[in-house]
């Protein structure tokens, strides 16, 4: 997984774990699979404990506006995202989502 580092002007930093990297943004949703998003999940874990943060939450975002809206923008939230959510969850990982990207 790629992860970009940034910080905003009052210090706060930001970090965010790719799912996908070099693809046109028509090939996204095939790309997208449980497995590989809680693969991605999990190398954040581990990021972020190597950073040295006391925390390790993760807010996995949707592919779609909105998160989707319940399946009315898209259901890659609902077939995939929110079942590898889940399935971390469930392996102890602290972790929220679908989220939407904007939030």
């Amino acid at each position: 997984a790629m992860m970009l580092l940034g910080h905003d002007d009052r210090g706060r930093w930001l970090r965010v774990a790719l799912a996908t990297t070099q693809l046109p943004l028509r090939a996204v949703p095939d790309a997208l699979s449980v497995a590989g998003i809680l693969q991605t999940i999990e190398l954040t874990a581990e990021a972020c404990a190597q950073l040295g943060l006391p925390r390790r939450r993760i807010a996995v975002c949707g592919l779609n506006p909105h998160a989707g809206e319940g399946g009315r923008l898209g259901r890659e939230e609902i077939g995939v995202i929110a079942p590898a959510v889940a399935a971390a969850r469930q392996a102890g990982f602290d972790c929220v989502g679908p989220r939407a990207a904007d939030t």
